[in-house]
């Protein structure tokens, strides 16, 4: 298994995926990334990271990509900034806390 793959295993893994609806899990070395669904804290994206002592960093974000604005009345196009918010990060994390800091921020549960 890769890193990646025991921290979803740790934060519960199918199960936290159907309750949740997160999306778009990428493995980034000791990185799980992924995209999250609407939630209370308006963060979209979340890293957990392993920390070399054997801990997490978790990781809330809100991002939207670069993209382009098209207003039809005036017949223009602008270009719209990429936008990259925190929302919470919190370092030192153990496994078994993984769950509960998730629910905590997003207001979603992790399990039945």
């Amino acid at each position: 298994m890769t890193i990646a793959q025991t921290i979803l295993e740790q934060i519960g893994g199918n199960k936290f995926i159907a309750m949740t609806g997160a999306s778009h899990f990428i493995d980034d070395g000791n990185t799980l990334r992924m995209n999250l669904a609407k939630n209370m804290s308006k963060a979209n994206r979340l890293y957990i990271t392993l920390d070399f002592d054997d801990t997490y960093t978790m990781h809330f974000f809100y991002y939207r990509p670069v993209g382009w604005k098209v207003d039809h009345k005036k017949r223009a196009v602008t270009k719209r900034p990429e936008i990259m918010k925190d929302v919470y990060k919190i370092s030192g994390v153990y496994f078994d806390q993984l769950q509960d800091i998730f629910t905590q921020v997003t207001g979603m549960d992790t399990h039945l």
